[in-house]
């Protein structure tokens, strides 16, 4: 129980790493393509700019949030004692 419960915080930090660095390459796009004059052009600009900040965001809340957790969780694991070698 307790390992499948650790691969779903793994699971998540790793799903909220990856969209916060899909959400980043977006964001960037959009700075490189710059600031259309008008119409539908700024319009679908100022999407594209909403859902990079929306997705890094919120992909970076969930890596902290998610990644702290699973810190606490990995030190916090009982440890096996080595076999001493004689």
């Amino acid at each position: 129980m307790r390992d499948r419960v650790l691969q779903r915080i793994k699971n998540s930090f790793w799903v909220g790493l990856i969209s916060f660095a899909v959400g980043a390459g977006l964001l960037t796009l959009a700075f490189f393509l710059g600031q259309p004059e008008a119409g539908a052009a700024r319009t679908l600009h100022n999407i594209l700019s909403l859902v990079a900040l929306l997705l890094g965001a919120g992909g970076a809340f969930l890596a902290v949030c998610t990644g702290a957790v699973l810190l606490v969780s990995i030190l916090a694991a009982p440890r096996i004692p080595r076999t001493q070698k004689s």
